[in-house]
């Protein structure tokens, strides 16, 4: 398998929770392929001094769940996470819908569907302006960046092989959301 490309980006936007154990985030094809699950965590750490102005803080709040829709073929799922990083302030909600097919004994095709709104904005709780004319402060205080994006996935098991493949983000791809 070749890949050729004129231009890559790459990191979608700064996030420090483990979300790529939960596999949903990024292909909707598999919510509730297998099992039904509930998932909460909580985070938070600090970097440099605890409590400190040079220090950077980040809390993460986490709860998802997928379910399989019993005697149908599909399966659903929602995803809703909280972040604050430092002066970033991040939430995304997002709701997953996927088919499964048996298409030959034991070997399962799926199709799924994610719709995410997302808000980013600036936590300026901690913030002490040395001036408080501030023009750039003023214009970023109460603001917020809010976006709706989808993703769409398709994934192939077997006993031996679990392999997908997903569109992460289209409207963000296409330009829509920049």
């Amino acid at each position: 398998l070749t890949l050729h490309s004129k231009e890559a980006f790459t990191q979608y936007l700064p996030m420090l929770v483990q979300k790529f154990q939960n596999n949903a985030f990024f292909n909707p094809a598999i919510v509730g392929l297998e099992e039904s699950s509930i998932e909460i965590a909580y985070q938070r750490r600090f970097f440099g001094s605890f409590n400190s102005i040079n220090g950077i803080s980040y809390n993460t709040y986490y709860a998802g769940a997928q379910f399989v829709i019993p005697e149908t073929e599909l399966g659903t799922g929602f995803n809703i996470l909280s972040e604050s990083i430092g002066l970033l302030d991040k939430l995304e909600i997002s709701g997953s819908m996927a088919y499964h097919t048996e298409i030959i004994n034991r070997i399962y095709w799926s199709v799924g569907l994610n719709a995410a709104y997302m808000q980013n904005s600036l936590n300026n709780r901690n913030i002490i302006p040395q001036n408080q004319d501030d023009l750039l402060l003023e214009r970023l205080r109460n603001r917020a960046y809010n976006r709706l994006d989808f993703t769409f996935g398709s994934n192939l098991k077997t006993s031996f092989v679990d392999e997908g493949i997903s569109v992460y983000r289209i409207l963000s791809l296409l330009g829509f959301n920049t």
